[in-house]
């Protein structure tokens, strides 16, 4: 690989448009990088590329941003499938450019159409695949986004740690902890909306604004903060929430959900599912029916079993013994995702655009986890339906459990 010769960068931006349909992802992108040429930022400290995977005929193009003002340099414009090397062209693209512009920090962003988890169309019958583009040759399944990751090899390559390395989902409901967990290995820090976010995407003027001088947790949180406060204002009648975390301690919220896991299954053999229902109907993600807010989730559970506590007459002394470790597990995923006492938390930001409503705020932390209220799969995208395989296969199911919650949850019918 061909090294920059040039001093070391301070940040790193590479930005992966993902297409959606020729013209109107033009549209859009442009619109986006128009916003990037306006910031400020040094462009000796801060590299900026974007690259644009549209779908045939259209053509493939990249670009390099140097704010203040300039045109955006074009690096090429070629039919797809671009030579870039590696197995996708995202990989290939940031290793690319992350080699030729060495910085100590990078931040990844993936810009397109996002639904959290897999997806399966059923109307077109297609088998599970999760997009954040529909119809581009450079689609993902979230549950190989970390194997993708992995082959940029950042550690072996550049020799930057994971805590140097930072990515955005310009895109909708990935905000979700299976999300984070398969990409954990290999990013430090992640940021994400946990619900539809308008077709404006981010506000990048200010975000590349903060960049300079930025260490990678603060950038994070100023990405939460940017995006909150740009729909509020730009975008009045937008409901959106974001979250930034700090991959490093999912592995301990991760062993609290396997632990949360088996509580309630016990819970739910010795008295049924009711309580659970309605922790989670109070939970289920304001956008998003197939989804839960994970801390919304358990402070629910929580003030359910402990009311269950209180009552006369007493509940009998299995189900107490039930209720109390249903309390207690609930109370440690509450403080793994982030506790008021924690100097170093997994959830470093969170935040809901001013038109949020209240009733959804006061318990929600802008995470989510798989949570389907039935069998059937579906979410509020008509047409479409989680792909159920894919999910059991991501290492966040595998290592929880959940999905075995959620088989024991649909067995049961809903009374009303």
């Amino acid at each position: 690989m061909a090294v920059q010769t040039a001093s070391k960068a301070k940040w790193t931006v590479l930005v992966y448009m993902a297409a959606d349909t020729g013209e109107s992802f033009y549209g859009r992108a442009m619109e986006d990088i128009t916003e990037m040429t306006a910031a400020e930022f040094d462009p000796s400290q801060t590299k900026v590329v974007v690259y644009a995977a549209a779908p045939p005929p259209w053509v493939t193009k990249c670009w390099e941003v140097k704010g203040r003002g300039k045109a955006p340099e074009l690096l090429f414009a070629e039919p797809q499938p671009h030579p870039l090397h590696g197995n996708t062209n995202f990989v290939g693209f940031v290793e690319k450019y992350a080699n030729e512009y060495r910085a100590d920090y990078y931040l990844l962003v993936l810009w397109g159409h996002g639904e959290g988890i897999d997806w399966q169309q059923k109307v077109l019958g297609k088998t599970g695949v999760k997009r954040f583009g529909q119809g581009s040759q450079s689609a993902f399944e979230i549950g190989e986004l970390g194997n993708v990751l992995s082959n940029v090899e950042f550690q072996k390559y550049l020799k930057v740690p994971i805590e140097n390395i930072v990515v955005g989902f310009d895109a909708c409901l990935m905000g979700m902890v299976e999300v984070y967990y398969q990409i954990k290995d290999h990013v430090g820090w992640v940021v994400a909306a946990n619900d539809e976010i308008p077709d404006t995407g981010w506000p990048y003027t200010k975000i590349l604004n903060k960049i300079n001088g930025s260490k990678p947790a603060d950038l994070a949180t100023e990405i939460v903060n940017e995006c909150t406060d740009w729909y509020s204002q730009k975008a009045n009648e937008s409901d959106v929430s974001f979250s930034a975390c700090d991959l490093t301690k999912i592995d301990a919220l991760k062993s609290a959900v396997a632990g949360l896991r088996e509580s309630l299954e016990k819970h739910a053999a010795i008295s049924g599912l009711q309580a659970i229902r309605q922790a989670r109907d109070f939970a289920e993600d304001y956008r998003e029916r197939a989804y839960v807010d994970l801390n919304a989730f358990c402070a629910a559970l929580q003030r359910i079993a402990i009311d269950r506590l209180k009552k006369e007459p007493q509940p009998p002394p299995q189900e107490q013994a039930a209720l109390q470790k249903l309390v207690k597990a609930a109370q440690l995923v509450l403080d793994k995702i982030a506790h008021d006492s924690d100097p170093d938390p997994f959830l470093i930001a969170w935040r809901f655009s001013d038109e949020y409503p209240q009733k959804y705020t006061k318990d929600s932390r802008a995470v989510s986890i798989c949570f389907p209220e039935s069998e059937d799969l579906e979410g509020s995208i008509p047409g479409l339906q989680i792909n159920w395989g894919s999910y059991e296969e991501l290492k966040f199911s595998e290592d929880t459990g959940w999905p075995n919650l959620m088989r024991k949850f649909w067995a049961e019918p809903r009374v009303e």
